[in-house]
């Protein structure tokens, strides 16, 4: 019998993994739901179950009573000074998503959440990108709570950069060049939690760094830079920042799913964000490494790269083999350097 249900696989799935906590092992990111989607997107349905089932076991699960309930008394301009828990986040966006509709509460809480886009590695960006990707082929409560959770965990772990003004001359690669990497403190400081570690970065000087960009002006193109230069970083990676520096290339092909609900304005805010992520994951795990200009002669073709993905079922590297196939469906483009970088994130979990 098949304990999914009789929903689409995607959506028995989403149902079985809302019985858990968004985190577990004090503090590590369900990957699940993430996950799932993927394999849905790439037409690979009859993996999710299979690779639920050998998932689940790292997860807490929510108990009844933890489930908060509708939220009385909230104060709308400013819903942290209210909430606290990671259940009363969910069920304010659950009530935002049913009153709101999905679309509009990605275009009035994104740009809120926009600062804290680094926020938990990123996951926040990464669960509320997929979970548009899935409502984008199809619409479903399942779907719509999937929605609420990505959101919930983007607003609950919220520790944001501060103010960015990008107004420089230089390219993302070139300012990333330029970046100062500060010394791990212990020679253990590059294996503990990603946020822990991002804490730190945030220094004027690194604020400069990342300022001195001159984006392009269309949102679109000017993310399709940032992507290009975390590819970059992701190849350049030393083996011991690889899997946190791997963060900086999914985010951010998330944000591209996010674009086309801000205004440009907005859009070309959170691009700002993304860069600001990737350079930070940079500044904390590259170690001094140099910054890679060429390809080695043979790069996987998206296929192969998608096939040793699931085959492993390493999260990240179904994550990151599918971003990248997702970038080049975006962009109707073959892009070998984003492939060379999946490869180099895909070698580090055996796949």
């Amino acid at each position: 019998m098949n304990r999914f249900g009789s929903l689409s696989p995607l959506d028995n799935a989403l149902t079985t993994l809302h019985g858990f906590h968004s985190e577990y092992r004090n503090g590590l990111s369900d990957h699940g739901p993430m996950v799932i989607e993927a394999l849905d997107r790439i037409g690979r349905q009859d993996a999710i179950a299979p690779w639920l089932e050998r998932y689940l076991g790292r997860l807490d699960p929510l108990e009844p009573n933890e489930d908060a309930g509708p939220l009385a008394s909230l104060d709308p301009l400013d819903p942290w000074s209210t909430i606290r828990s990671e259940t009363e986040w969910i069920a304010y966006f659950v009530q935002a998503v049913e009153e709101l509709g999905w679309q509009e509460t990605i275009a009035a809480w994104v740009p809120r959440l926009t600062p804290a886009l680094p926020t938990a590695a990123a996951h926040g960006v990464l669960r509320a990108s997929h979970a548009v990707r899935g409502l984008g082929r199809g619409d479903s409560p399942a779907r719509r709570h999937e929605l609420a959770r990505g959101c919930a965990s983007w607003a609950w772990r919220r520790e944001e950069l501060p103010a960015l003004e990008c107004g420089g001359g230089l390219t993302t690669l070139q300012a990333l060049a330029g970046i100062r990497v500060p010394p791990a403190d212990s020679p253990d400081a590059l294996t503990g939690m990603i946020s822990d570690r991002l804490r730190g970065v945030a220094t004027s000087e690194f604020l400069t760094s990342v300022q001195a960009v001159s984006l392009p002006r269309n949102p679109a193109e000017a993310l399709t830079e940032v992507v290009t230069t975390a590819g970059v970083a992701l190849y350049s990676a030393p083996p011991s920042g690889r899997f946190a520096i791997l963060h900086g290339l999914t985010s951010a092909i998330a944000v591209r799913d996010l674009l086309p609900f801000l205004s440009d304005t907005e859009a070309t805010r959170l691009v700002e964000y993304s860069w600001a992520t990737v350079a930070a994951l940079w500044a904390s795990y590259s170690v001094g490494a140099d910054l890679k200009a060429e390809l080695c002669s043979e790069v996987p073709t998206t296929d192969a790269l998608l096939e040793r993905a699931v085959n492993n079922g390493d999260e990240h590297a179904i994550k990151v083999a599918t971003a990248v196939w997702s970038e080049e469906l975006a962009s109707a483009t073959e892009r070998p350097d984003l492939r060379a970088a999946a490869d180099s994130g895909l070698q580090l979990f055996g796949a």
